[in-house]
């Protein structure tokens, strides 16, 4: 179906990667993906692979090739195209700076979260040079370093910087507004991990419906909210709560994200961690089994989740005797 208004035209190739992207961002990840990669080879044909043109489109390719649930391409394409945006744009291009992050959150995505912390470390300081300190691109590089560094391990840092980001962002932007909430989000798993998931479980529940309301119930955001809650009642002292909860954001997460993405499947893994601390290891093992060859297979086998899945696998086969 031709959109509104385009019959008997042809559109201009910003327009219709402006489409695509729209598909994406109305939760069509993968057929925003497809469409943007058809769209990369034929700017390449046309205007050459390092015109401006052509590296917007791959730009907008990686990324929701990436959201659609393969963050190693995207990782690789953001890698590659971080020194074409520098040539290209410039090293301080806002167009660059967007490449710089990318390419640390997918990094980050694809396994490697000390280099994701570093990009992100490196990457603030110019962003608030160029844009502003309280710029919302520049903001979201703040998150993402807190988010890297929790993940590197070094979490009272990672929670003071939430904090304080947290602060900032319901005073610009408003208590409901998504970045608002997703720092939220962060900040409460923290709380849960750091040992409070009573009252983390608390907050993300008045989270999960904000952002439901905000983004939709089905949104990918909203879904991994509902993630964090389920384990944080978990550690709460609920191992049954959170394996019914997982059962079903498992069943949510395969309709509206596909069953190979893998935050579907970080919730089959959580679902078989809980299930186990329920007594019902031999149900959880059958989980892991089948996970297992999926994770490598999406994400490879040196990625920490796999390692985590093989870890929980050999402890719980352990156990069994």
């Amino acid at each position: 179906m031709e959109p509104e208004g385009t019959a008997g035209r042809e559109l201009t190739l910003p327009a219709r990667r402006e489409l695509a992207d729209a598909l994406g961002r109305g939760g069509q990840a993968g057929e925003a993906a497809s469409a943007l990669h058809r769209l990369v080879a034929e700017c390449e044909d046309r205007f050459g692979a390092g015109h401006q043109q052509s590296l917007l489109t791959r730009d907008l390719s990686a990324r929701w090739a990436g959201e659609a649930g393969d963050p190693v391409l995207a990782a690789a394409e953001f890698d590659e195209l971080l020194s074409r945006f520098r040539a290209c744009f410039g090293p301080e291009h806002p167009h660059t700076l967007r490449s710089w992050h990318s390419l640390g959150y997918w990094s980050g995505e694809a396994g490697d979260v000390h280099r994701a912390a570093e990009l992100c470390r490196t990457l603030l300081p110019v962003r608030a040079k160029v844009l502003g300190e309280q710029h919302p691109a520049t903001l979201r590089t703040r998150h993402r370093l807190a988010y890297w560094l929790a993940e590197t391990g070094h979490q009272g840092q990672a929670q003071e910087m939430l904090a304080g980001l947290l602060a900032l962002r319901t005073e610009l932007f408003g208590p409901d507004h998504p970045d608002t909430l997703v720092t939220a989000r962060e900040l409460a798993k923290l709380q849960g991990r750091l040992g409070d998931p009573r009252s983390a479980a608390a907050r993300l529940q008045r989270i999960c419906r904000a952002q439901g309301r905000v983004l939709g119930t089905e949104h990918p955001t909203t879904l991994g909210s509902w993630h964090e809650l389920a384990r944080c009642l978990g550690l709460a002292g609920s191992p049954d709560r959170a394996a019914a909860m997982l059962t079903d954001l498992l069943a949510r997460r395969r309709k509206s994200q596909g069953p190979w993405h893998p935050r579907t499947l970080l919730s089959w893994h959580e679902l078989a961690y809980w299930e186990a601390a329920c007594g019902r290891t031999g149900l959880a093992v059958d989980r892991l089994r089948e996970l297992l060859p999926m994770r490598r297979r999406v994400l490879g086998e040196r990625h920490r989740h796999c390692r985590a899945s093989e870890e929980l696998l050999a402890e719980l086969g352990a156990r069994r005797g």
